[in-house]
């Protein structure tokens, strides 16, 4: 099978296909990065909603710590759930 290579190629359209290839893979790298941006995206939003969380948490268990509701041990174990 591979001793007809030489005439395979002889009447190969190797510039068509390259375009061919090309145009395909410009089509498929569209898609990815646009689904990379929505990655990036989520990522994003993913670490600021993590932020806000660590905060958030923090704050209200510092809070009730300083109205002696909860104990100190309780607020280290919070941050460290939430970590």
């Amino acid at each position: 099978s591979y001793s007809n290579i030489q005439t395979v190629k002889l009447f190969s359209h190797a510039r068509r296909e390259a375009s061919f290839a090309r145009e395909g893979m410009a089509g498929f790298l569209d898609t990815v990065y646009r689904s990379m941006r929505l990655v990036t995206q989520l990522y994003g939003l993913l670490y600021v909603l993590n932020s806000l969380l660590l905060f958030s948490v923090t704050a209200i268990s510092l809070w009730l710590w300083l109205g002696q509701v909860v104990t100190i041990g309780a607020v280290a174990l919070v941050i460290g759930l939430v970590l």
